[in-house]
Order: structure tokens, then sequence, then C-alpha cells
């Protein structure tokens, strides 16, 4: 539950600060983010299920599909080299829920990482692009040199 609580948190400010400061793609990243956490979150409250990692969660495979077209469509028409990043990340996640599928015997603490991991750096990356496009859009101030 807590960490939950951290991710929201993260993510929240993640969200503002992308759509303070960042262009559409920082923007997009970050509202597909924020929606599948809350998606998912709405589903378990509505739902009951997950929890454990001892089986394959269709919904979160789902959902991870889902987040992996959004990026890769942005990744597209974007020009910004983090897409690619991202978009890898992401591959691992949905990567990781065919691994699951395939091999039932895997060790549910892998296919844990291998579901949240991602996630995790995804939130982080869209800030850490959020910044670099702050610093290419930011004015460049008068370089006079000092009067004195």
């Amino acid at each position: 539950m807590i960490r939950t609580l951290v991710q929201v948190a993260v993510l929240i400010v993640v969200f503002v600060y992308a759509w303070r400061r960042g262009g559409w793609p920082e923007k997009a990243l970050a509202t597909g983010l924020l929606s599948q956490i809350l998606l998912d979150q709405t589903f378990h409250a509505v739902i009951g299920e997950g929890g454990d990692y001892l089986g394959l969660h269709p919904w979160h495979f789902f959902l991870d599909c889902l987040l992996l077209a959004l990026i890769v469509t942005i990744a597209l028409k974007a020009d910004r080299f983090w897409t690619l990043w991202a978009g890898s990340l992401q591959l691992l996640a949905v990567g990781g829920h065919v691994l699951r599928a395939i091999d039932g015997g895997m060790f549910p603490l892998i296919y844990a990482i291998l579901e949240r991991f991602p996630f995790w750096m995804l939130i982080l990356i869209t800030g850490w692009g959020t910044y670099n496009h702050q610093q290419r859009s930011r004015p460049t101030g008068s370089r006079t040199s000092p009067k004195g």
C-alpha cells in the first residue's frame, strides 16, 4: 500500500511538471501513465483481484499493451530520444507478461519486477524528458559583458 501511495505521489508531481513545462510528448505520456494507474486502481477496487504474482495478470497485460501502443505512437511522431527508452522499458513489461504466459514456473518475484520496475522508470524518464524539454525551450538571455 505504501509503495502505491509513493508511486502515485511521484507520478502526480511528474504529471503536473509535464503539463506545466513539457511539450506534447511529455504531456501525452504523463497522462497515459496517470490514466493507467487510475484505471488499474479502479479495476482492483471494483473487482478486488490481484496482489499475488502466482499467475498471469491479464488485466495488467492489457493495460501494458495499451501503454506500449501509446508510447510507440508518441515515439513515431515526436522528435525526442527518450521516447525510445520509454518504449524499450514498456516492451520489457509486456515481454514479462508473455514470458509468464509461456513459463508458468517463473518465480513470482521475477514477474513482479518485470511488471513494476518499467513503470517506475517510465515515471522518472517522463520527468527527465520534461526537464530536457524545459532546458531546450528556455530563452537565452543577452550575453553582454558586465559594466564596470
